[in-house]
């Protein structure tokens, strides 16, 4: 009786004591929070910003645009305006645009709606633009020399209507087309691709290869400059505390805070969005999978999620925990929804 009396106990013991001591499941890397339709269906945002859990996006419709401004999950206001060819989000959500027609200004709207003055920054059109609250930052396409080589030009203009600073890029009389232009902590990363002088005109190629620059946007002082080996175009770039990361149908690259290259993850791919979530982790956008890479080596972890209600989408961080997605979902066969998800991300430990 006292042998039994005593497995008895052990087994009670193992009964009581062994869930007390297991760990709880793992949340999912990505957990949706809210999805928003923006826009008429069959359209795709062209162009989208971010700041303050809130993101402005540019939706085509016809020759014009539709301008919309999301809050928390909510349409705050929406108006049509000419076609947005690109925009910003300044910190304090201020939104800078460029139209088709008047693209040598960039066009103000408070984060209520109400219109400000435009900017002018010259005669030659912009097609990038980068927000400060007190500032815009464009990039524009100029002329060097009597060759026909073209490269781009970074203006600053302050909330008064001035230039504050102007910076050309040569990297030696190669064309230089520009592509992305991001901004973070005062460091303004410009990327695109290089092309050929062609009878005094400036042309891509198969063969073109990605470029990016650095430049300081309080005085425009150029940081570094750099033609990289991966063929192709840069679609999105994220800036960190010491990591530049750039994707595109190339893959992924990713250098140092003075352009120094740290690995590079090349394949053919459609990747539209990048951020940096952690020191250890990156999210890229692809089709409408988002998953995690590992931002030491540019390794994949393994973790994705299929987010059909925004693929092909530019992907913002709050720098806290949640992931706003600006992309498409899509309905019958072919046919798009512009749409905002907005993702809680829960990233791994190590």
């Amino acid at each position: 009786m006292r042998k039994g009396s005593s497995s008895l106990v052990i087994v009670l013991v193992a009964i009581v004591v062994g869930p007390a001591c297991s760990s709880p499941p793992a949340p999912p890397f990505l957990e949706r929070l809210w999805t928003l339709d923006v826009g008429p269906s069959g359209a795709s945002i062209r162009s989208a910003g971010f700041a303050a859990d809130s993101v402005a996006l540019s939706v085509p419709i016809g020759s014009n645009a539709l301008l919309a401004y999301v809050e928390q999950g909510t349409l705050a206001w929406s108006r049509e305006i000419p076609s947005a060819s690109d925009l910003a989000v300044s910190p304090n959500g201020r939104i800078h645009y460029l139209d088709n027609i008047r693209n040598s200004e960039v066009h103000r709207v408070e984060p209520s709606g109400t219109e400000l003055s435009s900017l002018t920054v010259g005669p030659e059109p912009a097609q990038l633009v980068a927000a400060h609250d007190t500032a815009a930052i464009v990039v524009q396409s100029v002329a060097i020399g009597m060759t026909g080589v073209r490269v781009p030009r970074v203006v600053s203009v302050s909330a008064a209507n001035t230039v504050n600073w102007e910076r050309t890029i040569d990297i030696g009389g190669r064309c230089l087309f520009a592509g992305v232009l991001r901004e973070r902590n005062g460091v303004l990363v410009v990327g695109g691709l290089d092309g050929e002088n062609v009878n005094n005109g400036c042309a891509s190629s198969v063969e073109s290869r990605i470029w990016l620059a650095a430049i300081s946007a309080s005085d425009g002082s150029l940081l570094w400059s750099q033609v990289a080996s991966p063929t192709g175009a840069i679609s999105d770039i994220a800036i960190g505390d010491d990591l530049i990361v750039a994707t595109g149908d190339f893959g992924t690259l990713a250098v140092d805070a003075d352009g120094n290259e740290r690995w590079s993850a090349l394949e053919a791919s459609y990747r539209t969005g990048i951020e940096i979530v952690s020191p250890d982790y990156l999210v890229i956008v692809e089709f409408a999978r988002v998953y995690l890479m590992n931002a030491i080596d540019g390794t994949e972890s393994g973790d994705f999620v299929e987010v059909r209600e925004a693929q092909d989408g530019r992907v913002f961080f709050d720098g806290a925990d949640t992931l706003y997605v600006a992309g498409a979902r899509r309905r019958d066969g072919q046919s798009r929804q512009p749409a905002v998800a907005a993702l809680r991300v829960n990233v791994p430990d190590e």
